[in-house]
């Protein structure tokens, strides 16, 4: 999802990770629901999300990640293509997948490089 606002009028199901640039906000409709495997929201990036009602018949939103991205390459390519900066991106890659920084660091220079 790029920059922009969006209403949630049906119920919607993402089989993967929702990649979100810019500034993002999403009105959830009532009695609708988002469902997604995860939401990846990059440095310099925001979500605001809006509920239509503030009661039981207001919208949700269900996320069930298995632990974010599931290999450390794919949360490499999600940050480089979502324009997060390499040293942020090292930093949050070695905490997600318990490797150190330089270590992530070099892999995102290793993938950068390939494309």
């Amino acid at each position: 999802m790029t920059d922009g606002w969006y209403y949630l009028n049906n119920n919607v199901t993402v089989d993967g990770r929702v990649l979100l640039t810019g500034d993002t906000n999403l009105i959830l409709g009532n009695g609708h629901t988002l469902d997604v495997k995860g939401i990846f929201v990059p440095q310099g990036s925001t979500l605001t999300i809006y509920a239509q009602r503030n009661d039981k018949d207001a919208g949700s939103i269900i996320s069930t990640p298995a632990g974010g991205a599931a290999t450390m390459e794919e949360a490499i390519a999600e940050g480089l293509a979502a324009g997060e900066p390499k040293s942020a991106l090292a930093k949050r890659v070695a905490k997600l997948f318990s490797v150190s920084k330089s270590e992530a660091y070099e892999a995102i220079l290793a993938a950068s490089q390939r494309d």
